[in-house]
């Protein structure tokens, strides 16, 4: 039995992960297909506009927490 498909959207979250933190950290961002569409302060208003706006399900919200880098002393 093989395992489901992650959604394009989710792989492209986690594949940009630094790029999105250094744009977006402490936002939450709307992405659809594959691009961010829409970038809010707040998960609630981010949900309620893009539902409005968007297919339920054809989105995803997420909050973009920045990454942390390791230096070396």
């Amino acid at each position: 039995m093989s395992s489901p498909a992650i959604h394009p959207d989710i792989e492209f979250c986690e594949s940009h992960r630094e790029q999105l933190a250094d744009r977006y950290a402490g936002k939450v961002v709307v992405i659809k297909d594959q691009q961010v569409v829409r970038i809010y302060e707040r998960e609630d208003i981010a949900r309620r506009e893009a539902e409005k706006e968007f297919t339920p399900g054809s989105f995803l919200i997420r909050r973009i927490e920045p990454v942390r880098r390791l230096h070396r002393v």
